[in-house]
Order: C-alpha cells, then structure tokens, then sequence
C-alpha cells in the first residue's frame, strides 16, 4: 500500500486525495448525525393535543421565542415593527389569557423596554431572544416540557462533542496523505505545499461539521416527520390555536399565507446577529450613571434614555 501511494505522481494523488477526503467527510458526518441510538426506542407515540411550546422548542430555543412573541403579538399585548426586527410592549391590562410562561415574557419585555426608552422602535427582537433573562424563564417555565424531550430522546440532552468517532474520521481521511507526504519529505521532495494545505483543511472541516451533532435526534427527526403527516390539514386553518402548533411542526412557512406580519418576524429573527446581550445592554451603558448627582455631571444617560434612564 505504502509502495502504491509513493508511486502515484503528485498532482494526481491530490485529485484522489481531495475526493477521499470529501467521501471521508461526509461518511462522517452522516455517521454521528444518525448513529445516536434514539430509534432503538421505536417511533414516539403522536399526542391528540400536543404542546405548541414543547415542539417549538424541540426546534430550538429561539423558535420558542418567535412563538411565545407572536402569541403576545395576536392578543394585543405587543407590536411588531414592519420589518419584524422590533418588539414593543403596548399599554394594555392582563386578561387572564395568559399563562406563566406567557406573562413571564411579557414583564420582561416592559422592563427591558423601560430601561432601553426607545418608544419610536421598541425592544430589538435579536438581543430579547438572546438574553440569558429569557433563557432562564424559558428553561423554569417549561422545565417539564424539556425534561420530556431529553428524557424521550427527542433532542439531545446537551451539545455532545464525539471526539473518539471525529479523531477516527480524522485519522483515516488524513493517513494517505500523511503517508505520501512522509514518502515525498524522505526523497527530498520540497513541493508539498499544496498536499500540507489540503491536510489542514480536510482536519479543519471534518471537526467544524461534525463536532456538535444536529438539535435532534434521529427519534426527534422521525417524530417531527410523523406530527407533520398527521397535521398537514391544519396549516389551512385561521385559528391561532391551530397556527400556534403548525408553527412548532412546520416552522415559518405555516403563517406565510395566513399571518404574513409573523412571518416576516419569525423569518427576520432567524439568522441575524445580535450585537448585544440583553442584561449588557442594559447594565453597562447604564453602569456609570448610578453615581450621578445630576443630569449635567452624566453625560452617558444619554445612552440610557436620558437622566429619567438613570433614575434621576
């Protein structure tokens, strides 16, 4: 084996070589993506009523956040800026129809939303979703939703990094190049630039697309894929109730005939970065300002929405 690699010549060895490694990559990938174990536990029973809540998070914290927003959104307890990138809070009293997670969310959108005074706009719906404020109403609110999902294998419990199967992927896409390289350095070859490149490279993507394996697992895949057959006929319903669990089973596209507004936010909110945590935002601009004897001896509670954002 040795004697054939060493006689391959070397542009072509690294034609081979860069579809070796692209086979090796995505044996891989599609190796720790599907071999969790989860389907060992057969197909999960459907629930006649399932939680719109539990299967917006079995998407992901986020999607959690975008349902529980547009749910404030539709009973009138919020706005949402045109380009679906803005939240504001609206002066209106609790009708009951909240439930703990709901109005949990909405007292924290007023106080982030006091403490920011910006009336024009609102809240930015990307730093909101990545506050840890959220995530901690998130994860007591629905404690007993993500202890089933966890508990049912339907996601995976934490980010799992498999570095015994990824070093494996690594060493058996990378031994053929190592061995021609140590075969062209022993007869003094000095152009292996371009194989040492494409070594790094191939080490570089097989550890970014396989280190951390996809939210679900295969079992939560397979459940999603079921709900979806079951409900398909909802998705032309008007019905909040009914768009609320189309939204955890089919994601954005379920409101994009019907509640176009919250597409858009839902659609505008997926990727973008936010510049900012929610509790930095709004501690360290207004950190400086707590000594202040006067409006004029702090200049920075201009950030904070002037003195009255600093309590004076």
């Amino acid at each position: 084996m040795i004697e054939f690699i060493g006689s391959i010549p070397g542009p072509t060895f690294l034609g081979l070589y860069i579809a070796w490694a692209a086979v090796c990559g995505l044996v891989a990938n599609f190796w720790l993506r599907n071999r969790d174990g989860s389907l060992r536990l057969g197909p999960k029973q459907l629930a006649s009523d399932p939680d719109p809540y539990q299967l917006a998070y079995l998407r992901g914290e986020r999607r959690t956040f975008q349902l529980v927003t547009a749910h404030l959104a539709e009973l009138g307890y919020v706005s949402i800026s045109s380009k679906g990138k803005y939240i504001k809070p609206k002066k209106k009293q609790l009708q009951g129809d909240l439930n703990d997670f709901e109005t949990k969310m909405l007292d924290l959108l007023k106080q982030g939303y006091k403490a920011h005074r910006e009336p024009d706009e609102g809240i930015k719906a990307e730093t909101f979703f990545k506050s840890q404020e959220a995530k901690d109403i998130l994860s007591a609110s629905l404690a007993t939703s993500i202890y089933d999902a966890q508990n049912e294998r339907l996601v995976w419990e934490e980010p799992r990094r498999q570095w015994g199967n990824i070093l494996l992927a690594l060493a058996v896409g990378i031994a053929p190049a190592a061995i021609k390289l140590s075969i062209a350095i022993s007869r003094g070859y000095t152009n292996i630039q371009g194989l040492v490149v494409l070594m790094i490279l191939y080490a570089i993507a097989v550890v970014a697309v396989t280190s951390r394996p996809a939210r679900l697992t295969s079992r939560g895949k397979r459940y999603l894929h079921d709900l979806q057959g079951a409900f398909e006929r909802l998705k032309d319903s008007n019905q909040w109730d009914d768009k609320a669990l189309t939204f955890g089973i089919f994601g954005p596209s379920a409101w994009e005939a019907s509640h176009a507004h919250l597409f858009l936010f839902a659609q505008s909110t997926q990727i973008a970065p936010a510049s900012t945590g929610w509790s930095s935002s709004i501690g360290s601009d207004c950190s400086s300002c707590s000594s202040c004897s006067s409006c004029s001896s702090c200049s920075s509670c201009s950030s904070c929405g002037g003195c009255g954002g600093c309590g004076d």
